[in-house]
């Protein structure tokens, strides 16, 4: 039989329909093939399993960042001051006091601030002295210099006897293996041992924490220009 012309015309387009529809499956895989080429998978599921890889890879990057983030600042600081508790240890040196005295010109390294001249006999309540006397190794003012405590002490009892201190001990000695300073603060009781929080320094002092003890060694001597020199022990425990 010969089929009509329509019925030739239709089965032609629906072969042509096909033949397009397998034509565009096949670019298609090829088209998925070729990136997983690009990915290095060689074919097959390899280019997919090393796109998973990467990913896990770059999520664990992910949570370790995550994890260092919720390190809170007192942690921190708490594994700093560990460090340097195993760093700095106890040490001791001499300081002397010289209050300037009466009529006094030079000599010493300690006044009323200001600058006016007073008797021992006439410090009372209220009075303020400022202060820059030396560190050194050894009960002698020609001993090995380590550095220098400065500040201020203020009468802070009515019938004498108490101070209130602050100071900063800046430390830079040679025989020292440590540089740098720290301060103190607190009340000392004049003629006995006394402690005062340190409170924190610089260089490798950064973050310290501790006590400073002051021992005072006898009593007031006079110099030759008229000061009331005393010396004192100070011990230094970091926390």
């Amino acid at each position: 039989q010969i089929a009509a012309p329509g019925v030739i015309r239709a089965t032609a387009g629906v072969e042509v329909v096909r033949a397009h529809t397998h034509t565009h499956t096949h670019t298609e895989r090829e088209r998925e093939r070729e990136r997983e080429r690009e990915l290095g998978g060689g074919g097959g599921g390899g280019g997919r399993e090393r796109e998973m890889a990467c990913r896990g890879q770059v999520l664990s990057i992910m949570l370790l960042l995550s994890a260092a983030a919720l390190l809170s600042a007192p942690q921190a600081e708490a594994a700093a001051r560990k460090l340097i508790k195993n760093k700095i240890p106890t040490f001791e040196v001499y300081n002397v006091l010289s209050i300037q005295g009466a009529n006094s010109t030079q000599g010493y390294n300690t006044l009323r601030c200001g600058g006016s001249q007073v008797r021992e006999a006439e410090i009372q309540f209220g009075d303020i002295f400022c202060f820059d006397m030396p560190l050194l190794k050894k009960k002698d003012v020609d001993s090995e210099l380590l550095g220098r405590v400065q500040g201020t002490f203020t009468v802070s009892q009515l019938t004498g006897g108490r101070v209130f201190v602050t100071e900063t001990f800046i430390v830079n000695g040679t025989s020292l293996p440590y540089k740098g300073g720290f301060s103190a603060i607190g009340i000392e009781d004049i003629g006995v041992l006394s402690s005062k929080p340190i409170t924190g320094g610089t260089g490798d002092y950064e973050l310290v924490t501790g006590d400073a003890f002051t021992t005072p060694l006898g009593g007031v001597s006079i110099d030759e220009f008229g000061n009331a020199v005393f010396w004192f022990l100070y011990k230094f425990i970091f926390a």
